[in-house]
């Protein structure tokens, strides 16, 4: 069961008007035992989202996503939503990943994962800052059924704070037009292969999951080195299948 309400007044012990920006809208959405706040925020770099868990330690994690990339980001929780609300199996293993997407701004990169314990379905939302070294790692964890309230409020604000703003800009992300995502399993190893884009332009980007850690390693390949890319692998391939093979040595 999941609620949301709105909470002007309300404001994060540790953070100061000064730090953060102006407060736009405060939103709560509470799922089961999870409390996840929405704070939009507006400073001189412009608006962002700030998402933070509290965990009953009194411990916080934060996720900021800026206005200009919260489309993409909208864009792939409809999917998620889509998956959690079709994937009734109950002969699904636990641990199995139902579905993975990235993305990622300037400063940011963003991973989004839907598994199955033995609780049941549940997302999980990494940040990785590349602002600072060594890169910081923030994630919220919500079950699945706090994702149409998270699509909703997200919904609300951006319509309310970000569309006027985002349809006027020449840097505006392309999004709704892009490949759908894919997905490589070789032996334990998973790759996935997303197409995405930014203020700065369309490109792909290709990870790699370590089944032992659970971390991933990455690059990115912007639109326009695609084709390239592709003779490269198509001309090792070629070179690769003319090499002898063991049986023959």
């Amino acid at each position: 069961m999941s609620s949301s309400t709105a909470e002007p007044e309300r404001r994060d012990t540790e953070e100061t008007q000064d730090h953060w920006g102006h407060e736009l809208e405060h939103r709560q959405i509470s799922v089961d035992s999870k409390r996840l706040y929405l704070n939009l925020k507006e400073n001189r770099g412009g608006r962002v989202l700030k998402i933070t868990q509290a965990y009953h330690n009194g411990q916080k994690s934060r996720i900021f996503v800026a206005m200009d990339v919260m489309p993409i980001l909208l864009q792939h929780l409809k999917e998620f939503r889509g998956v959690s609300e079709s994937d009734a199996d109950p002969d699904t293993e636990n641990g199995q990943m139902l579905k993975s997407e990235s993305f990622f701004d300037d400063t940011r990169q963003y991973y989004l994962d839907l598994k199955k314990n033995e609780r049941g379905v549940f997302f999980r939302f990494t940040q990785i800052s590349r602002a600072r070294k060594p890169e910081t790692r923030q994630h919220v964890v919500i079950p699945s059924a706090g994702i149409p309230s998270l699509v909703s409020n997200m919904e609300e604000l951006f319509e309310k704070y970000g569309q006027l703003k985002i349809a006027e800009s020449d840097d505006a992300p392309c999004v709704g037009i892009l490949p759908t995502a894919r997905t490589m399993r070789v032996n334990k190893k998973v790759y996935y292969i997303d197409p995405s884009s930014n203020a700065r332009g369309s490109y792909v980007r290709i990870s790699e999951l370590h089944p032992s850690t659970g971390n991933r390693s990455s690059i990115t390949v912007p639109l326009e080195s695609i084709s390239k890319l592709r003779d490269i692998f198509d001309e090792i391939c070629q070179e690769m299948s003319q090499m002898p093979s063991k049986q023959e040595t």
